[in-house]
């Protein structure tokens, strides 16, 4: 396999929640929106991030230093990382999740890595936003054995202003996968005061119904507040920083209403 390189910023093991089985989770760096609430803004930019940050000494000293977020790899190091689990992946029915960021911002360092885990036996996962050339999803068609599309509004103002991108590009790449037969688990996070509506999750349903081809499952997200942290050390607006966390319980309603129109739904994933 010729010697790319990508860059990544996080390889997690013993995922459970990215795909069936047990996974081997890895998150790249590249995103194309800006969601507001956003849990891995560490994924944005492209290239490793370099920030600054502190820890407590055991004196109680604050000492501070320069944390570079994110690391250059080759592909031929990262099969070896996710070969050394293939025993583990196989005999749980698990495999290995593309995430991010969004993983179609490296298209040419990920395709490689599809094809040989293909070729290995190994199934494989990606996370995607969405936001993507056509192109780029034809190149790593052949080698997906699931996505985990997510949807986060139907209508393209509300879309461009809680994601800075609009959801016209997102829906037509949605009706391609169908189309061509790809398995698709839906994420759909919802989160307060954009798509957290009776209204909206039926506008959602409308949309889904009229697509071609079966979505395997819809997995409701509730927004957790989890990243604010993240948004300090890296100096971004957090225009979700006093929101309150949603409990699961809260999407019953909605679980509902897509189990009527004939959906298997599941809150979290």
């Amino acid at each position: 396999m010729p010697e790319i390189k990508g860059t990544i910023f996080d390889i997690r093991k013993f995922t459970f929640n990215d795909g069936p089985g047990v996974r081997i989770t890895i998150f790249m760096k590249g995103c194309q929106l800006r969601c507001t609430w956003c849990h891995n803004p560490e994924g944005r930019d492209p290239g490793p991030t370099e920030v600054e940050t502190e820890s407590v000494n055991p004196d109680g000293t604050v000492q501070q230093f320069r944390e570079v977020i994110g690391r250059e790899i080759t592909t031929d190091e990262l099969l070896d990382i996710i070969l050394s689990e293939k025993r583990l992946m196989q005999e749980t029915g698990g495999g290995v999740t593309f995430s991010g960021g969004e993983p179609l911002t490296q298209p040419d360092f990920l395709v490689p890595i599809l094809k040989q885990c293909r070729e290995e036996g190994i199934h494989t996962t990606i996370d995607t936003n969405g936001y993507a050339d056509r192109e780029v999803f034809e190149r790593v068609l052949p080698f997906t054995s699931l996505f985990l599309f997510d949807l986060k509004h139907t209508r393209h103002d509300k879309h461009l202003d809680f994601t800075a991108v609009g959801s016209k590009k997102i829906l037509e790449n949605l009706s391609f996968l169908l189309n061509c037969g790809a398995r698709i688990w839906l994420r759909i996070p919802v989160v307060p005061g954009f798509n957290n509506s009776r209204h909206e999750m039926a506008e959602i349903i409308d949309v889904l119904k009229a697509l071609p081809g079966e979505i395997e499952q819809v997995h409701l997200i509730p927004f957790r507040q989890t990243a604010a942290d993240k948004y300090r050390k890296l100096g971004y607006e957090n225009r979700m920083q006093h929101v309150p966390s949603m409990l699961p319980a809260r999407l019953n309603p909605y679980k509902r209403m897509f189990r009527r129109a004939g959906f298997e739904v599941i809150i979290g994933g």
